[in-house]
């Protein structure tokens, strides 16, 4: 044996005495704690904990019997967070799962959106359910700490140097689980907990809201080894100071999840009042409704209103068949006893009450309040309405009730009134509650929220009033900042496909910049660009937030008609997309077609291709014959090269190619570079929509849109002059 075999053996033997077995030693004995009873113990405890679906008022349910996993899309992260992020994982939606186990998203927070009745809760409860579940079995699963936010938030306002530890061991102790801090502490330390915050958007009080957020942060940096996941309302407070989160939005039932749910509920043949009440029920909270009343055989409401005051007299009525009258008469005053109390809570800004308060507002406190399901008695101790929207409908029912109208017109900026007053809007005068909102000098987040909920569930507005809200809307949208835009710019959208009067082929309006804004903003979550060349930033020009968005692309306008049928697919049967030559001589073309300078993508005749069907104006067509002159005679090399270029795009992805076949692009100069990538994607619509030349070449090929649009800023004011091109 050379004595060099023998050496290495040697060092092999030392390598494998003193670092590989006290490794696996060591890992033994982590996963041996993994087992520890400690942990069984835990794990079994949160699966009783939260093991049962919370229908308060119905027969109670296992999880793993009755769940309909919910889709998340992605929204927006950080930088590297989208870098990290696999495309298939932005460009669609997901379950919560399939985030939390994507080995790429496992470090990052998660802040989880959704509108009152999207299931937030009931997610988070499934998913700690589903992680002890699994941790039994392999003890290498992250142990679930769920935890509800404003118990906390109120402890942190009154003591505001309350750690972590504290709160989870006191919220623990609450829920009927009593542990060490010591060991608490060691296993935030070591990174094994994923933290589950439920119910951001119940802080009431904004000095509580603010403290809470800027202390979560700094929790989820001081232990930044575990997991944070926290839930929301959108547009509540300012959650944009999470802004190292990564936010996920919660989306509605599809036509397969709710046939899926009414199936696992013993409802086999529902397809015709699902279909005939897909708006509703594609919302989990109304579907858990709808479903117990199609049970019972009780008539189903067509609407968000009259669906929870059908339920709240169900609930409430014992039964009909001793003294029918009686029972009617015995519910309306248990309704309007809780009606009272939902609004004292509004009044005095509680979501919790305890034993104490509830007696005294409401008297004394007797079983039905509890036994009839619409409040209930929390594992913390505290009772509260089952859900949100409840508490927010017998606040209205009671207001209405007593003539308080004034309170709510006074309250139109108060995000806490919110459903409360979309709910009396319902009944009461619909299009009052919209003008009061958009007859502002400058209408806020809150009241252009208010009226996009409202017209979304309120069918029977005015048409007159629907044709006036984008006058109502756009006369001060340029000086709105970007919230409030991007609330003016989905009214917007929102209102054309509402008008009675849409047809097959709809005209007269062109798209704005603001609404094109909303189509880029999506698609940049998504890494894909899709902004016009002449634009300097992600963002439209200053002061154009209501003239045409001109300058767009081919494959762009296109992408945005698809994108408009994948948003509005479940709110109608509109479907969107470029008009063909002959359509725009009609209505369309006499209104908008003769307008001066301006050029319109339209479907080929063929329809394999878009074309530009444009307006005479011969003082741009000659401007264009020049530029292109000049640009010829500057850069001869540079336009041979792009010919080329077009004429095999392939090369245009493979620079060690054109070097071997002696291309003089790869020396040109960075602005001839970018019209040769400019000529080439322009001979190939598709390019980008099917090759990745972000994540596949050299790193001057990766942002391709990005470096056109940058090296084009100094033709950026005669391009956008030749090509006023509309979307």
């Amino acid at each position: 044996m050379s004595s060099s075999s023998a050496s290495a053996k040697q060092t092999w033997r030392k390598i494998k005495r003193k670092v590989l077995q006290p490794t696996v030693a060591r890992l033994d004995i982590e996963l041996e704690n993994l087992r520890s009873s400690d942990f069984v113990q835990y794990r079994e405890w949160v699966m009783n904990y939260v093991g049962q679906l919370p229908l308060n008022g119905f027969a109670q349910r296992p999880f793993h019997t009755s769940f309909v996993e919910p889709l998340l899309s992605y929204q927006r992260g950080s930088t590297l967070m989208r870098r990290k992020l696999p495309r298939w994982m932005r460009s669609k939606p997901h379950t919560l799962p399939q985030f939390l186990a994507n080995d790429r998203i496992h470090k990052h927070n998660l802040l989880i959106t959704g509108e009152p009745g999207m299931g937030k809760t009931t997610l988070l409860r499934h998913v700690a359910w589903q992680m002890a579940h699994d941790g039994l079995g392999d003890p290498k699963v992250k142990l679930p700490l769920l935890l509800v936010v404003q118990p906390m938030a109120e402890t942190l306002l009154r003591q505001p140097d309350r750690t972590l530890v504290q709160l989870v061991q006191e919220q623990l102790r609450l829920t009927g689980f009593a542990v060490e801090v010591a060991w608490l502490t060691e296993q935030l330390q070591n990174g094994r907990f994923v933290l589950l915050f439920d119910g951001l958007d119940e802080i009431v009080n904004p000095e509580a809201w603010m403290l809470f957020l800027s202390w979560l942060d700094e929790q989820a940096l001081l232990f930044k080894k575990n997991q944070f996941v926290a839930t929301t309302r959108p547009y509540v407070g300012n959650s944009d100071q999470l802004t190292a989160w990564t936010t996920l939005a919660l989306q509605p039932f599809s036509l397969a999840q709710q046939q899926e749910f009414v199936q696992q509920w013993g409802l086999p043949n529902a397809e015709a009042w699902l279909q005939q009440l897909s708006g509703l029920a594609s919302h989990p909270f109304m579907l858990t409704l709808l479903t117990q009343l199609q049970q019972q055989e009780r008539p189903l409401p067509a609407t968000e209103h009259t669906l929870l005051a059908e339920f709240c007299a169900h609930q409430l009525v014992d039964g009909w068949q001793y003294d029918p009258m009686a029972q009617v008469l015995d519910a309306y005053l248990r309704r309007y006893t809780l009606a009272q109390l939902a609004y004292e809570m509004m009044r005095q800004r509680k979501v919790y009450v305890t034993d104490e308060e509830l007696v005294q507002l409401v008297g004394e406190a007797e079983d039905w309040v509890i036994n009839k399901g619409l409040m209930v008695r929390t594992a913390i101790g505290l009772t509260r309405f089952s859900h949100s929207l409840l508490q927010s409908y017998l606040a209205a029912f009671y207001i209405r009730a007593n003539g308080y109208e004034k309170q709510l017109w006074n309250r139109l900026d108060d995000r806490w009134w919110h459903d409360t007053i979309r709910f009396y809007a319902q009944e009461q005068l619909p299009e009052k509650l919209i003008a009061r909102c958009l007859t502002a000098t400058q209408p806020t987040v809150e009241r252009l929220h208010l009226v996009k909920d409202t017209l979304q569930t309120v069918e029977d507005i005015s048409p007159k009033l629907i044709e006036n809200i984008p006058r109502l809307l756009w006369h001060n949208a340029s000086d709105s900042n970007g919230l409030q835009q991007q609330l003016l710019a989905e009214l917007m959208l929102f209102t054309r496909f509402q008008r009675a009067d849409l047809t097959a082929v709809e005209g007269g309006v062109l798209v704005t910049h603001a609404e094109y804004q909303l189509f880029v903003d999506a698609m940049q979550a998504h890494g894909r660009y899709n902004q016009p060349d002449h634009w300097l930033a992600y963002q439209f020009p200053k002061g154009q937030a209501t003239r045409p968005v001109v300058g767009t692309r081919a494959m762009d306008a296109e992408a945005f008609c698809n994108w408009l049928n994948q948003r509005e697919r479940q709110k109608n049967q509109l479907h969107f997309r470029l008009p063909f030559p002959g359509e725009l001589n009609g209505r369309l073309y006499a209104q908008i077609g003769n307008q001066k300078g301006v050029a319109y993508w339209v479907n080929g005749s063929d329809s394999t291709h878009l074309e530009l069907l444009t307006a005479p104006n011969p003082a741009a067509e000659v401007l264009e014959r020049q530029l292109e002159r000049d640009l010829f005679r500057a850069h001869v090399p540079a336009t041979n090269a792009g010919f080329r270029f077009a004429e095999d795009v392939p090369l245009v992805l493979d620079p060690s190619r054109a070097v071997g076949l002696n291309v003089s692009a790869m020396n040109l100069l960075p602005f001839d570079g970018a019209l040769i990538q400019a000529l080439a994607v322009l001979e190939d619509y598709d390019l980008l929509a099917r090759t990745d030349v972000r994540t596949d070449n050299p790193a001057e090929w990766k942002e391709l849109p990005v470096v056109i649009n940058g090296r084009l800023n100094a033709m950026a004011d005669v391009l956008a002059t030749i090509l006023q091109i509309p979307a």
